[in-house]
């Protein structure tokens, strides 16, 4: 994509206890510092809005523990 220089979204999903630490946002930055066609990152808070699909396919929601944090808490 960035040698289309084509225009690059990040979507990175805060998971309380899996992808909300200090180190996680910051390993993020590292990975896409030097990308050249990022447009926009948005960090979106985690929910449980799809885990009956998991159900669905008999799989287990290994999320199933995690509780989503309040809106108000998800900022930099």
């Amino acid at each position: 994509m960035q040698k289309r220089n084509q225009r690059v979204w990040v979507r990175y999903v805060v998971v309380p206890g899996w992808t909300d630490s200090d180190e996680d946002v910051h390993l993020l930055g590292q990975f896409i510092q030097d990308m050249k066609n990022i447009e926009k990152v948005e960090l979106l808070p985690y929910h449980r809005l799809g885990a009956h699909k998991w159900e669905a396919m008999g799989e287990k929601y290994e999320l199933e523990d995690v509780k989503p944090r309040q809106k108000n808490l998800l900022s930099i």
